[in-house]
């Protein structure tokens, strides 16, 4: 079979921020990096809205990211690190956070928003659902209100929560806030089963963990190094070639 290896580069950031690399400066390099390094702290969000039924949500398009830079900056001067997206009718449901699914365990289940055209089909959202299953934890997809989360909250029945994504795997949520109040989840260290299905992800993707569900891929990914961000002194992370069949 004959591979094609077509760039994918993709540069997110505010416009006072940009960059122009030659393509001349190019050459292939690893670069891992964490795309989140700590526990992150949310902001639930009901005014702005990072996609609506029958646009683009669902869909790995750069106008999803791009319209979250303001509202994201304006969450960091509140002392938050990401948004947790809500729907775009009611703007109570729960969508995304930032650039990923999210998952909540509420009294022993574990409750993910359902595809309902907004929200990236992830295929770790659909690795993380399998993971739960094969621990016998119950899972379903379907609407989460901020209203319901604010109650598990109170009650004390919020066990968990996290993003889950290719680039983060999971990152665990440490507390949201909403209409100006905080509130604070379990200790991240204390969850033990998204802890260990996070390892078990990694594992597979770095081919530690022998993978119980899929066939072995033997296609490469190359990353691409842009010189000039080392010039301008900020991290960078790993930007990769995407090989298919031909």
């Amino acid at each position: 079979m004959r591979f094609i290896c077509a760039p994918l580069c993709l540069v997110l950031t505010p416009i006072s921020e940009y960059i122009r690399p030659k393509l001349s400066n190019l050459l292939s390099l690893p670069a891992p990096s964490a795309y989140y390094s700590r526990p992150i702290s949310v902001l639930a969000d009901d005014h702005f809205v990072r996609a609506f039924k029958g646009g683009t949500g669902e869909a790995k398009a750069a106008g999803n990211y791009g319209a979250t830079l303001y509202p994201a900056k304006l969450a960091k001067q509140q002392g938050y690190d990401q948004i947790l997206w809500m729907d775009g009718q009611e703007r109570k449901y729960v969508d995304e956070i930032g650039t990923m699914n999210v998952f909540f365990i509420i009294d022993g289940v574990a409750v993910t928003p359902m595809l309902d055209g907004t929200i990236l089909e992830g295929v770790t959202r659909e690795s993380v659902m399998q993971l739960f299953r094969d621990n016998g934890i119950p899972v379903e997809e379907r609407q989460v209100s901020i209203d319901e989360l604010i109650a598990a909250s109170k009650n004390n029945t919020l066990q968990d929560a996290f993003g889950a994504g290719t680039a983060a795997t999971i990152t665990h949520i440490s507390g949201f806030g909403y209409k100006g109040q905080h509130y604070e989840l379990p200790d991240p260290t204390s969850r033990s089963l998204s802890i260990a299905i996070k390892a078990e992800l990694e594992g597979v993707k770095r081919g530690s963990v022998a993978d119980r569900h899929a066939g072995q891929c033997t296609s490469k990914l190359v990353f691409l190094y842009i010189p000039s961000l080392l010039d301008s002194g900020k991290p960078f992370s790993g930007l990769p070639f995407v090989f298919y069949p031909a």
